[in-house]
């Protein structure tokens, strides 16, 4: 086990190697509500330190859109490294502080993951960390439940049948109470509190959370759906 954690750290730790190659002009707040201009050429086969060819695929992903949904794409892709250039930081928090509202309206979900990473491990505040942190982390483990679950054979939003296997939990754990328990919604209340808690992260917990919550083929809405079929006559 030891081995498999070493090797873990080793592979995160390349992964967050710094870019070394980067474009003539690096991201700002000049114009953020100009529309992107795509480079030419198709999508590159970027290296993967080459932050200038990153840049360029994002810029055509991003083409017509406001210059504010790049900058922050930017800024995002720079901080999941080590040693991101200097002020990229100020200029993400400068973002979500004045345009939060904006972006968390207007980005699609998966950069909201990202930015939510982002302010695990920049945060300017506790809240935010622990905001960033808990978004980061809840969104991941569904990725990973909600994949696993498709080899059930079973649409995402289809509930299981009434009743509970009697097979234990790994790890020793107890069943989660789906009819009296409250740990959903626990878990969804301290990330709430934690992520309102900051201006800078208000917007994007919300549209976060509100999504998930309001998403009727996820694992929240099919606990909600069991509850139901228990309680109804």
């Amino acid at each position: 086990m030891t081995d498999t954690i070493t090797q873990m750290l080793a592979d995160q730790a390349a992964a967050e190697a710094p870019f070394a190659h980067f474009p003539d002009e690096m991201p700002s707040a000049r114009n953020l509500s100009a529309p992107v201009i795509a480079p030419g050429g198709a999508q590159e086969d970027a290296a993967f330190d080459d932050f200038a060819a990153r840049s360029r695929n994002l810029a055509r992903g991003f083409a017509g859109q406001p210059r504010l949904h790049l900058v922050h794409a930017q800024c995002v892709t720079l901080l999941r490294r080590r040693d991101p250039p200097a002020g990229i930081t100020a200029l993400f928090h400068r973002l979500w502080a004045e345009h939060g509202g904006d972006m968390a309206a207007a980005l699609p979900l998966r950069w909201l993951i990202s930015a939510a990473t982002t302010f695990a491990d920049h945060g300017a505040t506790a809240s935010e960390r622990q905001a960033g942190e808990g978004l980061s982390t809840l969104f991941a483990m569904l990725k990973l439940s909600e994949t696993e679950r498709l080899f059930s054979g079973f649409a995402p939003e289809t509930p299981f049948r009434p009743g509970r296997s009697q097979r234990p939990l790994p790890m020793s754990m107890q069943p989660f109470a789906i009819h009296g328990g409250d740990l959903d919604r626990a878990l969804l209340a301290r990330i709430w509190r934690a992520g309102t808690a900051s201006p800078t992260t208000d917007a994007l917990t919300r549209r976060l959370l509100c999504a998930l919550m309001d998403e009727p083929r996820g694992l929240f809405a099919r606990l909600i759906a069991m509850r139901q079929r228990r309680n109804s006559p």
